[in-house]
């Protein structure tokens, strides 16, 4: 059975001709016996509100690995943007 978490961790998104701090969060599912994990459920958490609607990239580092994702900033808020 495989384990889940929540994580927290400093972020930074740029895109729109900004760029930002932000915190990001995502559950962290561990497959035991293998010591291998994998984050899904990526959110953006504490942008600045003033950020213009449109495509940005969120860095972030999980402590294991640097990783980038797209994300759309919407009217209702943060989504995961398709590749382009």
């Amino acid at each position: 059975m495989s384990q889940r978490k929540i994580v927290m961790f400093r972020g930074k998104l740029e895109g729109m001709n900004r760029v930002a701090d932000c915190t990001v969060s995502a559950v962290r599912r561990t497959l035991p016996g293998t010591g291998m994990s994998a984050l899904s459920r990526i959110t953006i958490h504490q942008a600045p509100a003033d950020l213009p609607e449109g495509r940005y990239t969120v860095t972030y580092s999980d402590g294991l690995q640097t990783a980038q994702m797209a994300m759309q900033k919407t009217a209702v808020g943060w989504i995961a943007a398709n590749p382009s």
